[in-house]
């Protein structure tokens, strides 16, 4: 507890006022199931998911898992999640790598109808936590990540930590998690360095048991606020049937460019197949993802 408490005022202190940040991929989100029920996923993600919103919560379960999420994003777009989780006794281990590709930007060096040209801007982040449950009831975890991006002929790279914590209620179904994300620096992108987007999440879920219906009711609220930027709240449910079929919504407020989202999840063995919609406004046009996850 004070290796965690001591590592986290160290490493935040230079983070917390930051003035402008970038590398946005950081916060948009990677996989189908959060995407649908408007992001969140702080206090309810499972397997290898857990990589991205919650690394605390590699602990729960009982097996495995890795996972391949595709994001097919607005414009010329594309993300992609990959992840793995490795179940332990009393700790868990996760990697994953974060790839976006942004296609087709335009190259001008003067004031032309038809570009010079075209070339591609590059981000990606690769992660490692190590996640420990204290009882039954605590689980908190470190995760150190390591920092790409390349704009034309530019490069730089760098490294952040994630802290993140979960509790689980005794005689509650309720979970409350936190987590702090991306709290580092990068190396100069040819004249000035990119400040990472230092994040703070904060959620709650709690299932509702449906037995009449065969299913469940998860409800999840979430909070998330942007160092020297904007803060969200968002909320999500997910009807789980017979724990082989889901339908999710969601829905941001304070956000001007998304506000509701959608999707369902499938499972067929030791697979699970998840989709989401997600609609922008002001003519942006639409996300899709595709997840893929795979337990043993």
């Amino acid at each position: 507890m004070r290796f965690f408490l001591g590592l986290f005022l160290s490493l935040s202190c230079a983070s917390l006022f930051a003035q402008e940040t970038g590398l946005t991929f950081l916060r948009i989100g990677t996989t189908a199931r959060e995407q649908a029920m408007a992001n969140v996923g702080t206090a309810s993600a499972t397997g290898a998911a857990a990589n991205y919103y919650n690394p605390a919560r590699l602990t729960d379960g009982e097996t495995s898992s890795i996972l391949f999420s595709q994001n097919l994003y607005i414009f010329d777009t594309y993300s992609s999640f990959v992840a793995a989780k490795f179940k332990g006794e009393t700790a868990s281990w996760g990697v994953s790598l974060t790839w976006l590709s942004v296609r087709d930007i335009p190259l001008r060096t003067r004031a032309t109808t038809e570009p010079d040209g075209l070339f591609d801007s590059q981000n990606a982040a690769f992660a490692v936590s190590y996640a420990r449950s204290f009882g039954k009831q605590l689980s908190l975890a470190l995760t150190g990540k390591f920092i790409y991006e390349k704009l034309f002929i530019d490069e730089a790279s760098g490294y952040a930590a994630d802290l993140s914590a979960a509790y689980r209620f005794e005689k509650n179904p309720l979970t409350l998690a936190a987590t702090i994300q991306n709290i580092g620096s990068m190396n100069a992108l040819r004249d000035e360095s990119t400040a990472l987007p230092t994040i703070i999440r904060a959620g709650a879920a709690y299932p509702v048991q449906l037995s009449s219906l065969g299913g469940s009711l998860l409800l999840e609220g979430s909070l998330e606020s942007v160092f020297s930027g904007n803060t969200f709240a968002s909320f999500g449910g997910e009807f789980e049937f017979r724990n082989q079929f889901w339908v999710r919504f969601g829905y941001v407020f304070g956000n001007a460019s998304r506000s509701l989202s959608g999707g369902i999840g499938i499972r067929y063995a030791n697979f699970n197949f998840d989709y989401a919609f997600v609609p922008f406004s002001n003519e942006l046009g639409t996300a899709n993802l595709l997840t893929l996850q795979v337990s043993y």
